[in-house]
């Protein structure tokens, strides 16, 4: 059998593999389903300890698309894709997790798209099952980049296809040492790098959020401490990058914003001073910090009162402010609002949030009602299960 590698691959697909025996058949069945035929499947197991890797063995001896890499020890998702990233022949370069898979056409709309407009990323379209099976799509990236550029790509960093030589040729890898957040990290990197992102909005990325990888309400230490880095790593991609102003406030705000729910999310005071630290030198570093708290008066409905605490680098003033007012936390966005009820001050008891298409009412993380706009109507879950569905005429 000959191998693809014999070729110069169109696309490398890279999957990182670590224990995902009940999913990556269906991964790599649609990979190999591909209407687009010159492409290699890289799969990288991470020292598996259930079947997975007599899985990807039994595919790879039966399909030449499919490269596989073994690592000697388990050295966590950012190394497997790294590898998979220096493994790469393709002129573009996608990623698939292990337990998602994408439609038949995916990457040959991607590869078009991408050779058409002569893009360094084009971004696909998601749709998202959650752990309670409901199923919805996730355009809000895609609309904010079809108005805003390029920037306003941060998140669904797998609905994305790079330039292969985009990514080799600025060096951009996984940062390994950041065990959580390294994904957002290089999706930043990649767009500051891009001259051109391109969308492709009607093939879609099918992402599942499974029950057992969902982000805990309480985080480690070590997530916390990574996540402040991955964030702090991401704000200094955009002082470093002639962003437009209106974009580099916009997305400077997103992110300061994000580091600062990580109070929340550990009860140790030590966790929690580190964050308050991190936000104050965040805001101390922007480019533009009038901009920076206006943003934050402006969508975050929070007590003004600590705000020139901020401004005058009193971390541990600012920490002993939110920690004397733990009870609520209340965000208004440019799509909707979102309230939050704690208990003993880190546990999110009650959740109230609305967007353009959905309303949810949460309960200690248990989803208590949804309302949801689709294509034709409304659908309307009580407790996880389908109550009512209104069409439209």
């Amino acid at each position: 059998m000959t191998s693809i590698k014999t070729q110069t691959a169109k696309i490398s697909v890279i999957v990182p593999c670590y224990n995902v025996e009940p999913y990556i058949k269906r991964c790599l069945n649609s990979l190999l389903n591909q209407t687009l035929s010159n492409i290699e499947i890289i799969c990288i197991d991470d020292k598996s300890t259930d079947n997975t890797l007599e899985i990807l063995k039994d595919f790879a001896g039966k399909n030449a698309h499919i490269h596989l890499i073994e690592q000697a020890q388990n050295c966590g998702a950012a190394a497997a894709r790294n590898a998979g990233i220096d493994a790469a022949v393709g002129e573009y370069i996608g990623f698939v997790d292990a337990d998602d898979f994408v439609d038949d056409d995916f990457f040959e709309k991607l590869y078009h798209k991408a050779t058409q407009t002569k893009a360094d990323i084009v971004k696909a379209n998601a749709k998202i099952t959650d752990h309670d099976f409901t199923k919805r799509y996730d355009d809000l990236q895609i609309n904010r980049i079809r108005l805003y550029g390029k920037w306003y790509f941060m998140y669904q960093w797998w609905t994305g296809l790079y330039r292969g030589e985009l990514i080799k040729k600025n060096n951009i890898k996984f940062p390994e040492k950041i065990i959580s957040g390294q994904d957002i990290v290089f999706l930043s990197l990649c767009v500051a790098a891009a001259n051109k992102v391109e969308l492709c909005p009607d093939t879609f990325y099918h992402y599942l959020r499974r029950s057992d990888s969902l982000d805990e309400p309480i985080l480690s230490p070590q997530k916390i401490e990574s996540k402040i880095n991955a964030v702090k790593f991401i704000s200094e991609i955009y002082n470093k990058s002639d962003m437009p102003d209106d974009a580099y406030s916009y997305c400077y705000h997103q992110r300061w914003v994000l580091l600062k729910s990580f109070i929340e999310r550990n009860p140790s005071i030590n966790c929690k001073r580190k964050v308050a630290e991190a936000f104050i030198e965040m805001y101390q570093n922007c480019k533009d910090k009038n901009k920076l708290i206006e943003a934050h008066l402006k969508y975050n409905a929070a007590n003004k009162n600590y705000i020139h605490f901020i401004t005058s680098g009193n971390s541990e003033a600012f920490l002993n402010y939110i920690i004397a007012h733990p009870d609520s936390s209340a965000q208004n966005t440019v799509d909707g609002y979102s309230y939050t009820l704690y208990l003993f001050g880190f546990l999110p008891l009650i959740k109230i949030s609305k967007n353009t298409k959905k309303f949810t009412i949460k309960f200690l993380g248990l989803n208590l009602l949804k309302i949801r706009q689709t294509k034709n109507g409304y659908r309307i879950n009580l407790l996880y299960i389908p109550i009512l569905r209104i069409k439209r005429k």
